[in-house]
């Protein structure tokens, strides 16, 4: 690791959490990234790049093995997740601190990578929302890592368009917030600081 140019998932809580000194965070893009996985997942179909499994053993065999890759090792807290299945009627699938349970319709990739996201995020003791930076960039990595490039970059475009945050927050200076505040001034006010 450079200490100049760390890695995305070398970074710390703090440069993905929108506001790490509130007690209680909304999941503000929870809808956006929902939206834009549902677009990209449609696309990834047709090109027929999200495979089902068949049984919850197929997909907790997919995920040991995943895991325990030297990938994941490299970016991610050694982790464990159960596989379980819903119940008959369940229309929602749910990822939690060790476990995802999926009904019978999101036995696909993109949905189990999106689950095994919620783990990630619970594992890496990650403060902000279920839905926010650290999720939404760990999602894209698993979904470019497993399902292939030509998926990332379909699931990014919808990202963009949904206006999903997917990089850390900046880490400004006092310096460079100033410098910042001169140019908003200069090109958007035109000079006027009566404004500010």
């Amino acid at each position: 690791m450079s200490e100049k140019y760390p890695q995305w998932y070398e970074l710390p809580g703090n440069r993905w959490d929108e506001n790490p000194h509130k007690r209680c965070f909304r999941d503000s893009q929870r809808q956006k990234l929902y939206d834009a996985e549902q677009t990209a997942k449609y696309y990834i179909e047709n090109l027929n790049l999200n495979p089902s499994f068949s049984s919850i053993e197929e997909i907790q065999k997919f995920i040991n093995k995943f895991i325990t890759s030297a990938w994941f090792k490299k970016r991610f807290k050694k982790i464990v997740c159960t596989v379980k299945k819903a119940r008959t009627n369940s229309k929602t699938a749910r990822g939690g601190y060790g476990y995802i349970i999926l009904p019978f319709w999101a036995w696909n990739k993109v949905v189990v990578l999106h689950e095994l996201t919620h783990v990630i995020n619970k594992f890496n003791g990650c403060k902000g929302t279920s839905h926010g930076r650290f999720f939404a960039c760990a999602f894209l990595e698993l979904i470019g890592h497993v399902l292939g490039p030509k998926a990332k970059e379909i699931l990014k475009k919808q990202y963009k368009k949904g206006k999903v945050k997917y990089t850390p927050k900046r880490n400004l200076t006092e310096k460079d917030r100033e410098a910042r505040r001169k140019r908003f001034i200069k090109n958007v006010l035109k000079g006027n600081t009566a404004n500010v």
